[in-house]
């Protein structure tokens, strides 16, 4: 059976309006799949969001000078409290301990930088430490039991440790001459040390 023009343009299915109708049907689905499929993939590209990190602490902090003739290596050991160990390593003598307190400022500076370090990103050896006896600096850090060494020359730190560098001397003054600071309080029977 065939249909003539006039019964093709009568048919519901072939009505000009119905056309319309489910062709900005189709448009609008399209639409809202593209939009749905634009947005999936942006989110698919954006960032992942990483777990926090494990909390870094420092075990020690110190410096060294290997062409040095007496108390040569200091080193701060963080535990409760601060103690400076100065040492001369061509001595029998025992290190010297001087002990000290931080301060609420001083936990409160500690806990900044300590949340700024990253072991892994940093490297284990920056320039030339103790080269031609310019001296080093040294740093033990401890993240979940893994611990890390880093080093770098007196008085260059890289930008990732200036901090602690700062931090290091800061204490390491204070304890040697038994004053406090705004991040330190010496042991009360402090005596300040004598260099030889």
């Amino acid at each position: 059976m065939s249909c003539s023009g006039d019964e093709r343009l009568a048919h519901p299915a072939h009505d000009v309006g119905t056309l319309t109708a489910a062709l900005l049907s189709m448009e609008e689905k399209m639409r809202t799949s593209l939009a749905v499929t634009i947005v999936w993939m942006g989110s698919a590209c954006a960032p992942i969001p990483q777990p926090p990190t494990a909390p870094v602490r420092i075990v020690s902090v110190g410096s060294s000078f290997g062409e040095c003739v007496g108390p040569c290596q200091q080193t701060l050991l963080f535990d409760t409290d601060v103690t400076l160990i100065i040492e001369d390593w061509t001595s029998q003598d025992p290190p010297t301990e001087q002990p000290g307190a931080l301060t609420r400022a001083g936990r409160d500076e500690l806990s900044r930088i300590e949340g700024t370090l990253d072991p892994g990103a940093l490297d284990e050896t920056y320039g030339c430490p103790d080269c031609a006896d310019g001296g080093a600096m040294h740093l033990v850090l401890d993240q979940l039991g893994d611990l890390t060494e880093h080093h770098w020359e007196y008085s260059a730190p890289p930008a990732d440790l200036a901090d602690v560098d700062a931090l290091f001397h800061d204490l390491r003054g204070a304890l040697i001459d038994c004053v406090s600071s705004t991040w330190i309080d010496p042991d009360p029977a402090c005596v300040a040390f004598v260099w030889p």
